[in-house]
């Protein structure tokens, strides 16, 4: 299989943080001096590159150098996560929740010493990630329900896969919904399914998700060398398991817990 991730260079992002501030800090000064050449003659400036940044901590406004730290911080933390694709190897859920804390400003300063110990425990974090990953999806395919009938007053609750996974299933996972959302083809339960299917297969996930060629070409049937899915506006998904991937799951109830190291994930850590 091949490795999953690539190391981006700590040292040179962390070079791009410190010219970035010492650039900002001069354009502070520069700005001030171009402003003090025309407010005694009531003058102003049609522009303003404060940016904006308004952080507060703790009930307190921070200084401009403060701002400035914490939003180079944020993108760097973001390049990283998405260099090191761990969007792949965690269930959407738990990926949007550590990109929204990236995104409020949550993460801790970016110094060669704090991403170096992100890097040392990575590895590990990645074959947890995997691991709830599966086993997550695995307890969803064989408690998760659809919904039968017309309305509000008619639909009820069933559930397939009662005797462990079948090879053909539905569930109800509102992908129709987040499909025909025309800003934002938000992650479900689908996707997660497909990156076990690739975990479990030992194979590097695909950047394109079976979900997004869907949406692109948009249609509201697809499939891949492991499923078939069919779309439908009742907010139920029918899926079509190929027979070695349905065996595959159906091992899961014996090897929880020791699932990651055991389908031959590869991850890089360097120095």
């Amino acid at each position: 299989m091949e490795d999953l991730i690539v190391r981006p260079n700590i040292a040179d992002l962390y070079r791009m943080k410190l010219e970035y501030l010492e650039n900002m800090s001069k354009l502070a000064v520069l700005d001030r001096d171009i402003h003090s050449l025309i407010t005694p003659y009531n003058g102003y400036l049609s522009y303003d590159i404060k940016w904006g940044h308004n952080f507060r901590e703790s009930g307190r406004n921070l200084k401009a150098e403060e701002c400035n730290e914490k939003y180079i911080d944020r993108i760097i933390w973001g390049f990283l996560v998405k260099s090191y694709q761990l969007g792949k190897y965690m269930l959407c859920t738990k990926y949007s929740d550590l990109k929204k804390s990236i995104e409020n400003y949550e993460s801790p300063v970016f110094n060669p010493e704090n991403a170096i110990g992100w890097l040392s425990v990575l590895k590990e974090d990645v074959y947890e990630n995997i691991e709830k990953l599966i086993v997550s999806v695995y307890q969803e395919l064989i408690t998760g329900t659809y919904h039968t009938g017309n309305g509000c007053n008619n639909r009820v609750k069933k559930k397939r896969n009662n005797s462990g996974v079948d090879t053909h299933f539905i569930l109800g996972v509102s992908d129709y919904y987040y499909m025909n959302r025309e800003c934002n083809l938000k992650p479900t339960f689908t996707d997660d399914l497909e990156k076990a299917c690739y975990l479990l297969d030992g194979k590097k996930i695909p950047d394109i998700t079976l979900k997004q060629r869907m949406y692109a070409d948009k249609q509201y049937t697809g499939e891949n060398e492991y499923m078939k899915i069919v779309v439908y506006q009742t907010s139920n998904t029918h899926y079509t398991l190929n027979e070695e991937i349905r065996a595959k799951f159906n091992r899961l109830s014996d090897n929880a817990g020791k699932i990651g190291k055991d389908i031959g994930v590869k991850i890089k850590i360097f120095e």
